[in-house]
């Protein structure tokens, strides 16, 4: 299930006011929950492999020493490598095969005990 998938089943659970419930007061309050439930689930992170052509940017700062998996190209298992997505746009132009097709972001290391 995708997270667009999540919040529409979740926005087909909405009620009109007081419809099914006892006030006014407490279907207001149900629809409120189901708009936190939304948020939260748009503010999880995209999870799964995703095209190169929205791999991060080296050039920005937050992308520092950023190390993503990529597959693809010449890359036929996944493999850990330093986020270059300008590196990737340039070898795509020139048809390069050994610009990978897939990246997804890794989650950050365990803190230290």
């Amino acid at each position: 299930m995708t997270k667009d998938d999540a919040i529409k089943a979740i926005e087909g659970k909405r009620v009109p006011e007081a419809d099914g419930f006892p006030d006014r007061d407490m279907s207001q309050s149900y629809n409120l929950a189901l708009d936190h439930a939304i948020e939260a689930i748009r503010a999880l992170p995209d999870a799964g492999w995703r095209g190169i052509e929205s791999a991060p940017a080296a050039s920005q700062k937050e992308n520092d020493n950023l190390r993503v998996l990529v597959i693809g190209g010449i890359h036929t298992e996944a493999t850990i490598i330093l986020a270059d997505g300008e590196w990737w746009r340039l070898r795509a132009n020139q048809s390069s095969k050994a610009v990978p097709t897939h990246w997804m972001p890794l989650p950050p290391p365990p803190e230290k005990a």
